[in-house]
C-alpha cells in the first residue's frame, strides 16, 4: 500500500505503466513467496479493515523482516496461514 504514479507510455503502440516505491517493495516481496503463502506488509496488516478482516477469519500475521532488493532498510514482511 503507497502511493504509485500512473500514467501511459509509447508512441506507436501504447502501455499502460504503474511506477513509485509501493509498486517496487510488491514486486518484491511477491518475489519472496512460496507455493500457497500469502505475504503482505506491514502498511496492509496494520491497514483498519485488513485488521478487521483478519480478526474475523481468525488468522494471525507472522511477521519477519527481510532486505529486499533496492531498498535502503529492512522491510516487515508477514506471512498470513
Amino acid at each position: 500500500a503507497g502511493p504509485v504514479v500512473a500514467g501511459v507510455v509509447g508512441a506507436r503502440k501504447f502501455f499502460y505503466d504503474v511506477w513509485g516505491d509501493a509498486v517496487n517493495i510488491a514486486s518484491r516481496v511477491q518475489g519472496l513467496a512460496v507455493s500457497q503463502s500469502i505475504l503482505a506488509t506491514a502498511s496492509v496488516v496494520d491497514h483498519p479493515q485488513s485488521t478487521d478482516l483478519l480478526e474475523r477469519y481468525g488468522q494471525k500475521p507472522m511477521g519477519q523482516s527481510q532486505a529486499l532488493r533496492g531498498m535502503a532498510s529492512e522491510v516487515a514482511v508477514y506471512e498470513i496461514s
